[in-house]
């Protein structure tokens, strides 16, 4: 079961763009989810316009999470989706596995901000539980098709981050 975190992977003013593009075009590229809970809370860059600034810097972060891949565990990986997501106060994700397509072995969280509280990510290694603390510009990057992994319940602010998943 592996896993890394990459602290100020990606600096502090790319992040808070990216935070600041979401709330500006999220009624423009945010979607009604047929599971509800996604409905208008998350900005596919596969839905951005090709050299919109966002979808370049979506883009390279995602050459970032597969050359981190390939560096740390010495493994091919490519970008299947990648997502700019808001966590409202009061909103959490239970343990899941990530399937996000069949052939789903990675994934990867950038977290965008840290003003907020709560919004740990946990990971459920074999005989303990991992928890990740939300840092502007961390990165974790794990094997999200065989780590059961979820969100803590964000109790005050908003969480914003960047989701990737690899094939």
């Amino acid at each position: 079961m592996r896993w890394t975190v990459i602290d100020d992977a990606v600096p502090a003013a790319t992040c808070g763009a990216l935070v600041d593009f979401y709330r500006r075009n999220i009624e423009t590229y945010g979607w009604k989810n047929k599971v509800g809970f996604w409905s208008f809370r998350l900005i596919n860059s596969h839905d951005l316009p090709d050299g919109s600034d966002s979808k370049v810097t979506l883009n390279a972060i995602g050459r970032l999470v597969v050359d981190s891949i390939a560096r740390e565990w010495g493994e091919d990986a490519s970008i299947q989706a990648s997502q700019v997501v808001s966590w409202p106060e009061g909103t959490r994700q239970d343990a899941h596995l990530d399937r996000f397509f069949p052939n789903t072995r990675f994934a990867a969280i950038l977290y965008l901000n840290d003003d907020y509280a709560g919004g740990q990510t946990f990971l459920e290694i074999p005989q303990r539980i991992e928890r990740v603390d939300p840092a502007t510009g961390r990165l974790l990057i794990f094997e999200g098709a065989g780590i059961l992994h979820g969100v803590e319940e964000i109790v005050n602010g908003e969480r914003y981050t960047n989701a990737l998943w690899l094939g």
